[in-house]
């Protein structure tokens, strides 16, 4: 009966693990234990400052569009004119517009980020078609992959989100966007 009334440790049951670790003995633990938490602390430090200074900075910028009723048909019927709402289906396709290749390379060439080394160095050696179109597709995925467009719920509003290697050069993508 006197086995019940003790735990595996052979502890009353009503005394908690606090109780049997006082003060003292949590003090000599941690002292014998001090070289191994600060030899955890001083790593974990040194490869937080190793990624912050290999880290490439990024500055992003935002802009936003509106998208308004821009087409407008002479009604045949009754001889007047007719604006047609903007659906779902048609901002959805504003959206898959702005996200293809095609539209990429316009802003790319608007903007001149084919020839800014600042956003992706031409490969070094004697220009030749291959290279300049690697290069030329090599902006474009760099481009699309530099920006985010986003909408809120059913919002007529396009934030674009983009980032980039300098304040300018995000800048330049979110307005040529």
């Amino acid at each position: 009966m006197n086995m019940l009334a003790q735990n595996q440790r052979g502890a009353p049951p009503s005394e908690s693990w606090s109780e049997r670790l006082d003060t003292d003995e949590l003090m000599q633990l941690m002292r014998r234990n001090l070289w191994l938490m600060i030899v955890i602390a001083l790593a974990v430090t040194g490869a937080t400052a190793a990624y912050l200074s290999m880290r490439i900075p990024a500055y992003r910028t935002q802009g936003a569009m509106v998208l308004t009723n821009s087409e407008i048909r002479m009604s045949q019927i009754d001889t007047q004119l007719q604006s047609y709402e903007l659906t779902r289906a048609r901002v959805e396709t504003e959206l898959d517009v702005l996200r293809s290749r095609s539209f990429a390379e316009q802003v790319a060439r608007s903007i001149g980020l084919f020839d800014d080394p600042e956003f992706l160095p031409l490969p070094p050696g004697p220009k030749n078609p291959d290279t300049s179109v690697e290069h030329a597709r090599a902006v474009i995925e760099k481009l699309l992959a530099s920006y985010m467009l986003r909408r809120n719920g059913e919002s007529l509003v396009i934030t674009v989100q983009a980032e980039a290697t300098t304040p300018e050069l995000a800048a330049r993508i979110a307005n040529g966007v």
